[in-house]
C-alpha cells in the first residue's frame, strides 16, 4: 500500500462515528493489548450510540463494513474473533482529536 493510500484510508476512518466510537472503546479498553473479544466490543460499542440498534444489525455493520475499513486503515488487527489495535493509542486519540475539530467547526 502507497503512503497516500494508508492517509487516505486512515483520514476516512476517522471520518465515520461509529468507527470512531470502535477506535475510542479500544482505546479505553482495561486490556493492555487494546484488544477485545468481537462480542464486547459489540455491547460496548451499542452502548456508546445511544440509538436502539440491536446487538445483532450492530454485530453485522462492524464485521462487514467497520472493521474491514479499519483493517485497511492499518489501524486494527480482526480475527474473527477479536479486535485489536494495531497502532499506539496516542494515533487514535490524535486521529480522535483532529476529527472533533472538524465535528465542532
Amino acid at each position: 500500500m502507497t503512503r497516500m493510500a494508508r492517509i487516505d484510508d486512515r483520514f476516512g476512518a476517522f471520518a465515520d462515528a461509529t468507527r470512531r466510537r470502535v477506535l475510542r472503546v479500544l482505546c479505553t479498553s482495561s486490556d493492555e493489548a487494546s484488544e477485545l473479544p468481537l462480542d464486547t466490543l459489540v455491547t460496548k460499542v451499542g452502548e456508546s450510540e445511544r440509538l436502539g440498534n440491536e446487538d445483532g444489525q450492530l454485530r453485522l455493520h462492524l464485521v462487514h463494513v467497520h472493521l474491514p475499513k479499519l483493517e485497511r486503515a492499518a489501524l486494527v488487527d480482526y480475527d474473527g474473533e477479536t479486535v485489536r489495535l494495531t497502532v499506539e493509542t496516542d494515533v487514535v486519540t490524535d486521529g480522535l482529536r483532529l476529527a472533533k475539530r472538524f465535528e465542532t467547526g
